[in-house]
């Protein structure tokens, strides 16, 4: 959220000689996760809040949604206005299978102001599928696995996808299946967007869920910590997830190519292979621009040693421990780092990392 205190008005000196009271507009601006994202169609929330101090009404000539395919959408790129505080608009006519950024704006007659910290500058990918005329309860996604439930159906719904039912489920719903160790190979997850800690701590499941749909969701932390998960999870559409924190966390199991996963939209991998003896696979083309804590993402990773030169970290601000104790050895020294302010222990305790490593101007490693 972004507060900022808006002088519009001057002094005035009265007949009475005393001072009237600047008028003052504070503006509060957040920017929440987009839904209903489709193919070509997404809804934007926000929330613009006014508190007009001395004013008769509000300066705000005009506020709501500036969106782009740039990290920093502004005005003059796509607008959509829409008054009141609690806000949504629909847009449409987006490209397939692309990523956009927004945000929220509100302008005054002193300045154009915006929602412009990370975490409030929001981004979401367009889907790849059409989703079939006459859908009823769920279909196949276009890379023949995926299971995805129609825009008309309901949580509880059941359909059927070459002979096997598949119910819709909520994230509740999911939790109760997941502690009653029941079946969960065959629900259709399009309706979740939260995952924190689904398997957290449990060294039973190991069910085969390649089929889930979360293209939905925005939060996988701690999902697999110190789990007994260890299946291919490859297709999964990551597209709009945002927390990655201690994914893998301690997980002595999970080693399955994740590769082509799309990252894009992640901001948050700290501690996401921390203490995972068993992962080692190519994660070189991930596109990590958005990512800004990457603090002991490897610590005490035992196994990983693959290429990470392809890395774009240079949004990245906390690198803390994040090769400590780990099996690393690879060259990384052109990363670009100069917005790392902490580094403490980068390759504490790796012996073996012989091959060049970044070169920090803001912290010593």
């Amino acid at each position: 959220m972004k507060k900022l205190l808006i002088l519009c008005a001057f002094l005035v000196l009265a007949c009475s000689s005393d001072y009237e009271l600047l008028c003052v507009d504070e503006v509060s601006l957040s920017t929440f996760p987009a839904t209903n994202v489709t193919r070509t169609s997404a809804t934007l929330n926000g929330l613009i809040s006014t508190a007009s101090i001395n004013c008769d009404t509000t300066t705000t000539q005009r506020q709501g949604f500036v969106y782009s395919r740039q990290r920093q959408p502004v005005i003059g790129d796509f607008e959509i206005n829409s008054a009141g505080d609690s806000i949504n608009s629909t847009i449409e006519n987006l490209e397939p299978n692309t990523a956009y950024y927004f945000r929220t704006f509100a302008i005054n007659p002193v300045a154009d102001l915006y929602a412009d910290k990370d975490e409030e500058i929001r981004r979401f990918v367009t889907h790849v599928d059409d989703v079939p005329t006459n859908c009823d309860v769920v279909y196949l996604g276009e890379n023949g696995i995926t299971i995805k439930a129609c825009e008309s159906a309901n949580v509880g719904d059941v359909g059927t996808i070459n002979g096997v039912e598949y119910t819709i489920v909520s994230e509740l719903n999911l939790r109760q299946r997941i502690i009653d160790n029941a079946d969960i190979s065959s629900v259709c997850t399009s309706r979740v967007t939260q995952m924190e800690k689904l398997f957290y701590q449990n060294d039973v499941f190991n069910q085969d869920i390649s089929t889930w749909d979360v293209s939905n969701v925005i939060s996988m932390s701690q999902m697999f910590e110190e789990s007994a998960f260890n299946q291919d999870i490859s297709n999964w559409d990551v597209r709009n997830l945002t927390d990655m924190y201690a994914m893998f966390k301690d997980n002595s199991a999970f080693n399955q190519p994740i590769g082509d996963w799309n990252v894009g939209s992640v901001n948050k991998m700290g501690r996401m292979f921390q203490g995972n003896s068993a992962f080692n696979q190519p994660i070189n083309n991930w596109d990590v621009a958005s990512v800004d804590e990457m603090w002991y993402m490897f610590f005490n990773a035992s196994n990983f040693n693959q290429p990470l030169g392809n890395w774009n970290v240079s949004g990245v601000n906390n690198m803390y421990s994040m090769f400590s104790g780990s099996s690393f050895n690879q060259d990384i020294g052109n990363w670009d780092v100069s917005n790392v302010l902490q580094c403490d222990g980068f390759s504490y305790n790796t012996p073996q990392w012989t091959l060049p490593q970044p070169y920090f101007t803001s912290c010593i490693p």
